[in-house]
């Protein structure tokens, strides 16, 4: 096993343990802003770029994901893992910004939809096979850092 295996292991063992903790547990009812939402985060490195990604673990964290916010931080993004590996259906549903989405298997970009705007909303959108995450960063960042099918991805120590 190599060490980026290692590292998506460690990702998705950690979603595991944050959806086995919120079982039978009640949370607090949402605050009005999404972004106030209490998501785990970590590290990811696609290629020679780093973005501080917000973790989706949980079903409800994967349907709210970025929407109903206003804006996100250059270098920031939110990772949804995916336990098995699935084709997840994304749309841009309450979107207020446009996003690229990075599609990764294992350690590396399978591919990217870039550039999605908040009006293709109902469109779905799905990677061409099946993937273990699925990344949300600004529109034009996957261009703009040299992403392309292929581009390393690991989840820093």
């Amino acid at each position: 096993m190599t060490r980026r295996q290692r590292h998506w292991g460690e990702l998705v063992a950690a979603a595991i343990v944050v959806i086995g903790v919120t079982i039978g547990l009640t949370w607090p009812q949402p605050s009005l802003a999404p972004i106030d939402q209490q998501l785990s985060t970590s590290r990811l490195r696609l290629g020679a770029a780093a973005v501080t990604v917000e973790i989706a673990a949980t079903p409800a964290q994967q349907a709210q994901g970025l929407s109903g916010r206003t804006h996100l931080a250059d270098t920031a993004g939110m990772l949804f893992p995916f336990i098995p590996q699935a084709v997840p259906k994304f749309w841009m549903q309450d979107m207020r910004f446009p996003l690229d989405l990075i599609w990764i298997n294992h350690d590396r970009v399978l591919a990217i939809t870039p550039n999605l705007s908040p009006a293709t909303y109902p469109q779905t959108f799905s990677p061409p096979s099946a993937v273990t995450a699925v990344l949300e960063v600004n529109a034009g960042f996957a261009h703009q850092h040299g992403i392309k099918p292929g581009t390393g991805a690991v989840i820093e120590p």
